[in-house]
C-alpha cells in the first residue's frame, strides 16, 4: 500500500467516469495517516461488492504474500495511500466488478502489424464503449498467460495466431473497475503478422478494428495506451521513409513520373524516393472552370481515402498498406510496379490465369462479407454507384434513345472482326427486351460492400504477395456478386474462358450493368476521345454473351 502510484495508472483512474454501476463517490482521507496507522477506511457511499470480505485463511494468504490489509482483513492496493490521500483519484472500497480480492490477473494481446504504416488491433468493449486491447482474465485451469492471451484474442476478434508472442510487460496496471481492495495485474504479449486480417468483434467486444498506430492517441482504456508504448519498444526502426516523409519534400527534389491513367482530371504520377515507389492522384483546382466539377473532383478523393481507411481498418488485405490524403487534394499510396513482379492484366498462362482469377474472386468474396458502412460512416454528397448504374442506365433509355445507341455502337465498332460484331448486332437486337427485362428487376435488394468497378486494370496481382485493389471512388453498397460479376465480364472481354467461375455471376446485375455501358456509350468525353465509349460497347457485349448461357446447376 505504501508504493508510488506508476502514471500510467493514475492516468487511467484520475478523472476518469465511473465505471457502470460503480459509486460516484470516492473515499479519501481526511486526515494525515501514517504507514504506521492501522487502515481503517468506514462504511459509505463509496463501497460496491463489500458484503463477504476475505476469509481468514485468505487474508492470512495475503499478509504472507507481501500485500498489506486493513482492519477488516481486506487486502490493500500496493499505492493505496497515495490514492486515498488524493482527492483526483480516491478509492471505491470492496471488490468492484472483479472476480477476486487482491489481485486479479490478466492478459493482453498486442496485435501489430509489420506494414510500413503500421496498425494494432483494438476492440470497442462492450462494458464502457471505449477503445482497448483484446484481453481478459486468466482463466483457473490456464497454465500461463500466454495461453489466456491467444484465447482472449481469438474469443473478441476470431483471429487465430500460433506464433510465440514476446513478453513485454508484466504487473500493476490501472482501469475504472480498480478499488482499494481488488486490482488488476496483466501480462502483455506482443505479436507481429505481415499485415491485418480479417476481424470481428465478439464475446466481451462490440467491435474490432486495425488501427493506425500514428492515430491512436492517449483515449484507450485502462493502461493500454502505457501497453503499445512498451510494445513498440520491441519494434525494429524503419528502414524506409514513411509516405509522409516522403510527399514533405518539394516534387522537384524528388524523381516524378507522370503517367495516363483513368478518365477523371486528375494528375497521375509515380513518386520515388529511396527503395520505395508511390503512385499519387493530385487534383489542382485551377483546371476547372466549373466550381462544381472541381467540388465533385475532391470529394471523389475523399471517398477514395475514406473507404481505403474503413476497410483496411476491418481487416480487408487486398489494398495498399499506405494511403494518404494530404489536404483533400494529393490521395497517395503504395505503388505496384510491374518491374516487381505485379501484373494488372490477367496472365496468358492457363496455370497462372486460374491462380489469378481465384485469388481476385476470393478477394472479392472477402470483401463482400465485410458490413458496409454506416450512414455516419464514409458519407459523401455523392449519388450511391449502384444508384447511378441505373439513373444513367436504363432509367435514361428509351426506344427511341435506343436508335441513337444502335448507330453509336456500330460507328464505334466498325473496325472489330466479325465475331465480334455478330456479338454486338445481337445484343442491339435485344436491347428492346432487356429494357422491358431491367423494369422488372428489383432495385432494393440486399447490398453489400463492393468497389463497384472491379476490372483488371484496378487489380494488381503477384504471384507470391496476391492481391492489390486500386481506385475506390466507386465503393458503395451494391447487389450480391456484383464485383465478380464485373470482374468476370472484364475478363470475357479481354478473350478469357470464364465459364468454369459462372456461379459467381449475378444475372441480373448483368442486366443493370449492359443499360449503364450503353447508355453512356452515346456521352461525351472530356477529351473527346471514344476509347472509353467503345470499352463500354464491348463490355455490354461481353455482359450479355455471359447473360444469355446457362446458369450453373
Amino acid at each position: 500500500m505504501h508504493e508510488k502510484l506508476p502514471p500510467f495508472v493514475r492516468s487511467a483512474l484520475e478523472g476518469t467516469a465511473p465505471y457502470p454501476q460503480y459509486p460516484t463517490t470516492r473515499f479519501v482521507f481526511d486526515t494525515e495517516t501514517t504507514p504506521l496507522t492501522p487502515i481503517d477506511i468506514p462504511d459509505g457511499p463509496w463501497q460496491m461488492n463489500d458484503t463477504s470480505p476475505p476469509s481468514a485463511e485468505e487474508t492470512a494468504a495475503f499478509i504472507a504474500a507481501g500485500i498489506s490489509v486493513d482492519s477488516k482483513g481486506r487486502p490493500l492496493h500496493p499505492a493505496f495511500l497515495e490514492m486515498a490521500k488524493d482527492p483526483a483519484v480516491g478509492v471505491v472500497t470492496g471488490k468492484g466488478r472483479y472476480w477476486n480480492w487482491g489481485p486479479n490477473y490478466t492478459a493482453d494481446p498486442i496485435v501489430i502489424t509489420d506494414t510500413a504504416d503500421p496498425r494494432v488491433l483494438l476492440v470497442r468493449r462492450g462494458d464502457t464503449g471505449a477503445w482497448a486491447l483484446p484481453g481478459g482474465f486468466i482463466d483457473p485451469h490456464e497454465t500461463d498467460a500466454a495461453t489466456a492471451a491467444r484465447r482472449e484474442l481469438e474469443e473478441e476478434t476470431s483471429l487465430v495466431l500460433d506464433d510465440t508472442p514476446t513478453e513485454v510487460y508484466v504487473g500493476l496496471v490501472g482501469d475504472a473497475r480498480t478499488t482499494a481492495h481488488a486490482w488488476p495485474e496483466t501480462s502483455a504479449y506482443l505479436y507481429r503478422v505481415p499485415t491485418q486480417q480479417p476481424v470481428q468483434g465478439q464475446d466481451d467486444a462490440q467491435d474490432a478494428r486495425w488501427i493506425r498506430l500514428r492515430d491512436l492517441g492517449d483515449s484507450l482504456f485502462g493502461s493500454h495506451t502505457f501497453l503499445v508504448e512498451q510494445a513498440l519498444r520491441y519494434l525494429p526502426e524503419p528502414t524506409t521513409p514513411s509516405l509522409q516523409e516522403t510527399l514533405t519534400k518539394p516534387f522537384e527534389e524528388l524523381p516524378v513520373e507522370y503517367v495516363s491513367a483513368g478518365h477523371m482530371a486528375y494528375d497521375h504520377m509515380f513518386v520515388s524516393d529511396a527503395a520505395s515507389m508511390l503512385f499519387v492522384k493530385r487534383h489542382l483546382a485551377e483546371r476547372f472552370n466549373d466550381p462544381v466539377r472541381e467540388t465533385h473532383s475532391r470529394l471523389y478523393l475523399q471517398k477514395e481515402a475514406a473507404f481505403y481507411e474503413y476497410l483496411a481498418q476491418r481487416g480487408f488485405t487486398a489494398l495498399p498498406h499506405q494511403v494518404a490524403l494530404i489536404e483533400d487534394s494529393l490521395l497517395a499510396m503504395d505503388a505496384f510496379p510491374s518491374r516487381d513482379g505485379w501484373q494488372w492484366r490477367a496472365p496468358r498462362d492457363d496455370t497462372l490465369f486460374a491462380r489469378y482469377t481465384t485469388d481476385i474472386l476470393n478477394a472479392l468474396t472477402t470483401l463482400q462479407r465485410i458490413a458496409p458502412p454506416a450512414d455516419t460512416e464514409c458519407s459523401f454528397p455523392i449519388t450511391p454507384s449502384y444508384e447511378t448504374f441505373w439513373r444513367e442506365g436504363w432509367d435514361a433509355i428509351t426506344p427511341t434513345s435506343l436508335q441513337a445507341i444502335t448507330q453509336k455502337a456500330l460507328s464505334l465498332s466498325e473496325h472489330w472482326n466479325a465475331p465480334q460484331q455478330q456479338a454486338l448486332a445481337e445484343l442491339l437486337a435485344n436491347a428492346l427486351e432487356l429494357l422491358t427485362v431491367s423494369s422488372n428487376i428489383s432495385r432494393t435488394p440486399p447490398l453489400y460492400m463492393a468497389h463497384n468497378d472491379a476490372r483488371q486494370s484496378n487489380i494488381a496481382w503477384h504471384e507470391n504477395e496476391g492481391v492489390r485493389m486500386v481506385d475506390w471512388s466507386w465503393a458503395d453498397p451494391a447487389p450480391e456478386h456484383a464485383d465478380t460479376t464485373m470482374f468476370l465480364v472484364d475478363l470475357a472481354k479481354s478473350g478469357h474462358d470464364v465459364t468454369p467461375y459462372m456461379y459467381s455471376i449475378n444475372k441480373e446485375y448483368l442486366v443493370t450493368l449492359i443499360g449503364f455501358w450503353l447508355a453512356h456509350s452515346i456521352w461525351e468525353t472530356r477529351d473527346g476521345s471514344t476509347t472509353v465509349r467503345e470499352q463500354q460497347v464491348a463490355s455490354a457485349v461481353a455482359a450479355y454473351q455471359l447473360l444469355t448461357l446457362p446458369s450453373p446447376t
